[in-house]
């Protein structure tokens, strides 16, 4: 019965570790990458949105989506 109280613990732990984490650095070199400059407050703000709007597809399509479709407007 200790076995099974142990890996229920486990199991509550793992679900609750972070899977993903994007820091303004990260942001900030993928902008570099991409654009060949660091992204304004204003671009930043937007970034958030669309990373929050866009947690459920895969990241190069988001990155693609805030690059090419709402940075360079």
């Amino acid at each position: 019965m200790a076995t099974t109280e142990s890996n229920n613990n486990s199991s509550t732990i793992e679900k609750k570790q972070l899977l993903y984490i994007l820091t303004i650095e990260d942001l900030q070199h993928e902008a570099m990458e991409r654009i060949g400059r660091e992204l304004t407050d204003d671009e930043i703000a937007i970034a958030k949105d669309r990373f929050e709007w866009g947690f459920e597809f895969p990241r190069d399509i988001v990155y693609d989506v805030l690059f090419n479709e709402e940075i360079r407007k």
